[in-house]
C-alpha cells in the first residue's frame, strides 16, 4: 500500500514541540570506515527519510543519523532495505565490509523537534505518512525536514520512534547547527570486518526479526 505524503505548508505552524537531548546520552551509529563516528553526511548519498535537504538558498544541509540503542542502529542502517513482510527478507553479509559501529555522546544539550504521533497531529499529519513510509515517499518526507529547519532556527535535529525497532528512538541532526565537536566519539570505533561480537549481535537481532543472513 502506497501512502501519500502531503506537501508541508509554506509556513509550518504552530511551532514544533521540542525535546532536549541531554549531554552524555549515548547515541548509536553505523557508518562507512572512510569517515569518523561524528562525521556528518554532506548530502551526496542516497535519498533517505530526512535527507538530503537544503536551505532556502539551496545550500545542502549536512545530516547525521543515530539511534537510541545498538539494535535500533542495526535496524535503521543495516536492515533498512529488508522488507517488513514477504518471502525475501534477507540481508547480504557482504554489505558489512566497509562499515563501522560505535557511539557518540552530545557534549551539550541538543534541541530536537518531536515527531511522535501527538506532535504530528499538531500539523494534521500522521506517523504513517511521515515516519512509516517506504522509500517512494522519501522525497516528500525530506521536504518536511526542510520546512522544520527553515521555519524554526532553534531546532537542531529531529527525533521519532523507529518504525523498524520500536519503541527505540531514531534521530537526525542538522550539521549547520551542530558541530562535529558537539557529538564526541565514546570509545573505539569497531569494525564489522574484524569484530566477531558485532556479528553475534547481528545474528541475534536478525533472528528476532526473522531476517535471514546470506553470504552474498
Amino acid at each position: 500500500m502506497i501512502i501519500r505524503v502531503p506537501s508541508p505548508p509554506s509556513k509550518l505552524e504552530p511551532a514544533p514541540n521540542i525535546d532536549i537531548l541531554d549531554a552524555s546520552v549515548p547515541l548509536h551509529r553505523i557508518w562507512n570506515k572512510k569517515f569518523a563516528a561524528n562525521t556528518f553526511n554532506p548530502g551526496k548519498g542516497d535519498l533517505t527519510r530526512f535527507a538530503p535537504i537544503n536551505t532556502a538558498k539551496g545550500e545542502v544541509i549536512p545530516t547525521l543519523y543515530a539511534g537510541s540503542s545498538q539494535e535500533c542502529a542495526y535496524h535503521e542502517r543495516l536492515f533498512h532495505d529488508v522488507p517488513l513482510e514477504g518471502p525475501l527478507r534477507n540481508f547480504p553479509l557482504n554489505k558489512l565490509t566497509d562499515l563501522m559501529y560505535g557511539t557518540v555522546v552530545p557534549t551539550r544539550p541538543l534541541r530536537v523537534a518531536k515527531l511522535f504521533r501527538p506532535d504530528l497531529a499538531l500539523w494534521g499529519i500522521t506517523r504513517e505518512q511521515l515516519v512509516h513510509t517506504d522509500a517512494d515517499g522519501y522525497f516528500m518526507t525530506a521536504r518536511w525536514a526542510e520546512a522544520i529547519h527553515r521555519d524554526y532556527s532553534q531546532v537542531e535535529g529531529l527525533v521519532w520512534t523507529s518504525h523498524r525497532c520500536d519503541p527505540d528512538l531514531a534521530f537526525v541532526f542538522f550539521g549547520d547547527r551542530i558541530d562535529e565537536s558537539d557529538l564526541a566519539p565514546a570509545g573505539p570505533a569497531r569494525s564489522f570486518a574484524t569484530d566477531l561480537a558485532l556479528l553475534d549481535d547481528l545474528r541475534g537481532y536478525a533472528k528476532r526479526a526473522g531476517i535471514l543472513l546470506i553470504s552474498s
